[in-house]
């Protein structure tokens, strides 16, 4: 049991902080000479790069530089938080908490991810203050307040709050009759989840968070959707408040493209 422990705290821990992925309100895009003429995508991307200033890539590939370090900090801080859990016997107190307030075990799994969104939301926030909001200033690509990235936060704890015991219940559920095949049953459960999350996102959770109009600028809308049935029914959508704006292409976008 202590196995399927850990690995619920670690994918969960990072679950309960991704979702749902929390974006910025961001500045206005600095316009740039745009080549024309180039149909190799290789060539066109880096006659584009041609035109930046040499600081404004800097600080382009810095940023996404950063990000990949980002990745490491962020599974650091998870595998932190899952032993903070187990060697302190703070698992233990929520544990025994949920099964002082009922006997019927799914619920109490579902009463023990309450208390574990909480408190790793809570352990996250410093990485999460720095990542999301203060880096996003630091390299000019968010306008967002403090508070208004703080409301969006709440807002991604609760969205937690309501999802994570309804899974920690059916997983639990999966554990006990299961029993030895439980990790087969808990990763068609999985695959199942981030199907049904993947498709409500979008319709459910992304607006709660930005606003979306319909793009109605026929220089931007054309060149993407030149046919009404080519996308979406040509339904092409623009994000008001949450789009982040990237600061251009680094090296990096060049060399995959």
């Amino acid at each position: 049991m202590t196995l399927r422990f850990v690995i619920l705290v670690i994918a969960f821990a990072t679950f309960s902080t991704a979702l749902p992925a929390q974006e910025t309100a961001t500045a206005a895009p600095v316009p740039v000479a745009t080549p024309t003429g180039i149909t190799n995508p290789k060539a066109a991307t880096r006659a584009w790069l041609d035109t930046m200033p040499p600081n404004e890539k800097a600080r382009a590939d810095a940023y996404f530089e950063g990000s990949y370090w980002l990745i490491l900090w962020n599974f650091l801080l998870t595998v932190a938080i899952a032993l903070l859990l187990l060697t302190t016997k703070l698992s233990a107190r929520i544990r025994n908490l949920a099964a002082a307030l009922t006997s019927f075990r799914p619920v109490q799994a579902g009463i023990y991810a309450i208390g574990f969104a909480i408190i790793t939301w809570a352990l996250n926030l410093p990485l999460s203050c720095y990542e999301a909001f203060a880096r996003e200033h630091q390299y000019g690509m968010s306008n967002q307040t403090f508070g208004a990235w703080f409301g969006e936060s709440l807002k991604a704890l609760a969205i937690a709050l309501v999802i994570l015991p309804i899974v920690f219940a059916i997983l639990y559920s999966i554990f006990r009759v299961t029993q030895r095949t439980w990790w087969i049953w808990a990763t068609i459960f999985g695959t199942i989840l981030t199907t049904l999350l993947n498709m409500a996102g979008p319709v459910f959770i992304e607006p709660i968070f930005n606003k979306y109009t319909p793009l109605t600028d026929p220089e931007v809308r054309d060149p993407i959707n030149p046919g009404p049935a080519s996308f979406c029914g040509g339904s092409i959508a623009t994000n008001e408040t949450g789009q982040r704006q990237r600061l251009g292409l680094s090296r990096n976008d060049a060399d995959r493209s």
